[in-house]
């Protein structure tokens, strides 16, 4: 959670020293998510994440919500502690992109916890699941002790954090960033366990 800029200065190395080694970091991680299954209760959501200002169609400011001028990062986790963030295309999601996105990542007869996003029957048709839906306007505002859906949020929140912090990024390699954020938040918890794997 800290900048390539805050690390080099720390550290004392050249400017082109930690990027040199975040690309190569990324190299080893391609793909570190393709194996990620949740099964039991697994939670889902996405999250909305804006273009550069270079990247928005007609050069205009971002614009909110679902646009096409925000890229859509579909997220789960499950009650074994596992989890996964991904690329899911620009804006709203369809039922193809959710299917894409979730569809390797959910064991068959699992329970799928999520609002009521109309592309998520895809999942609950396709893989068998028990579907326990929540309207979004419904759990607005409630503790994480009552919200239902309080585990992928979290995960949702601590990758906007994440981003924050390498907000200049080339939003060309987020799916290498989301490889990192799997990384730094899934098991096992040792750093050098984590090296090692």
């Amino acid at each position: 959670f800290e900048s390539l800029e805050a690390m080099t200065r720390e550290n004392r190395r050249s400017g082109t020293t930690t990027p040199w080694w975040m690309a190569k970091l990324f190299e080893v991680l391609r793909g570190i998510q393709d194996g990620v299954v949740l099964s039991g209760e697994v939670q889902i959501d996405e999250k909305m994440h804006p273009l550069a200002a270079k990247d928005r169609s007609g050069g205009r400011a971002g614009m909110g919500g679902y646009s096409k001028d925000r890229i859509c990062i579909a997220g789960g986790c499950d009650d074994a502690g596992r989890s996964f963030m991904v690329r899911a295309g620009l804006g709203k999601l369809s039922k193809s992109r959710c299917w894409e996105a979730y569809g390797a990542h959910i064991e068959r007869g699992s329970t799928l916890v999520h609002d009521r996003e109309n592309a998520h029957s895809v999942l609950v048709d396709r893989l068998g699941l028990k579907s326990v839906s929540y309207r979004s306007a419904d759990l607005k505002g409630l503790d994480d002790a009552h919200n239902p859906l309080s585990r992928v949020n979290h995960m949702h929140f601590l990758l906007k954090e994440f981003m924050h912090r390498h907000s200049g990024f080339d939003r060309d390699r987020i799916d290498d960033w989301l490889n990192l954020f799997s990384v730094i938040v899934n098991p096992p918890a040792d750093r050098l366990e984590k090296a090692a794997m």
